[in-house]
């Protein structure tokens, strides 16, 4: 059983075990997500046209995975939040994506 203030605390943070956060946090305004929709609205078009504008399997691929490298970062930087984590969480976040585009250029070549 929790007391008043620990009972306080958890109710301001959401319930018992999630983290308080000041108010202000995590506010985007509505115009950013509306630009990251129609962003990945236009990625998404470039995508299922690079078929017939691209010649090359070689070079379809490689625009297809730009592409959708361009798309998972947009939607973990703005959708889940990233963009507003501490500058450590968002390198542990984006290592794997970097060492992914590092070892497939080395493929590539």
């Amino acid at each position: 059983m929790m007391t008043g203030d620990a009972a306080a605390v958890a109710t301001a943070a959401g319930g018992p075990g999630m983290a308080a956060h000041a108010p202000g946090d995590f506010h985007t305004p509505h115009w950013v997500y509306i630009a990251v929709f129609a962003a990945l609205a236009v990625l998404t078009v470039l995508e299922l046209s690079v078929n017939s504008t691209v010649s090359g399997k070689s070079l379809q691929v490689a625009a297809l995975v730009s592409l959708m490298m361009a798309k998972a970062l947009l939607v973990v930087l703005y959708y889940m939040h990233v963009r507003y984590e501490s500058r450590v969480l968002r390198l542990a976040i984006f290592m794997p994506f970097f060492a992914a585009v590092f070892f497939t250029a080395v493929v590539m070549i």
